[in-house]
């Protein structure tokens, strides 16, 4: 049998009756907390909130964001005082695999994305997808 999103989520709450209809909230960052770092700025915080906002509201919403390898860079003085960028490959113990993987052909080749899963009780948002 095949696997699919909708076998490993839910929400933690029975959605509002006036939020019947199922809503995905896509962006490209999200800014939940401190230590996921995967936004830089107005439309992180946005997203962030929003996704707080529909749990405390028993919203039927999951959200979907793109998990950047690296995140977003660190910065760091060197001897010089000079700013120097660092990329660090994150790693996110609150994430769950969900043993969902798709092929994407990019330009001829072939593009592996995995979904990871982070649970409402995290930060208290809707469940979401990276």
């Amino acid at each position: 049998m095949k696997k699919t999103a909708g076998d490993t989520w839910s929400h933690p709450y029975e959605p509002d009756k006036k939020f019947s209809k199922r809503v995905v909230y896509l962006s490209m960052e999200f800014g939940l907390d401190q230590a996921f770092k995967i936004y830089s700025g107005g439309l992180g915080y946005l997203a962030g909130s929003h996704m707080r906002s529909a749990y405390q509201l028993k919203q039927n919403m999951i959200g979907i964001g793109m998990l950047w390898k690296f995140g977003y860079y660190d910065q760091v003085r060197d001897e010089n005082s000079n700013m120097k960028v660092i990329l660090r490959k994150k790693f996110y113990s609150f994430l769950q695999d969900t043993g969902i993987v798709v092929t994407v052909m990019i330009h001829g080749h072939p593009v592996y994305v995995k979904a990871l899963y982070l649970a409402p009780e995290v930060f208290n948002t809707v469940p979401m997808y990276f």
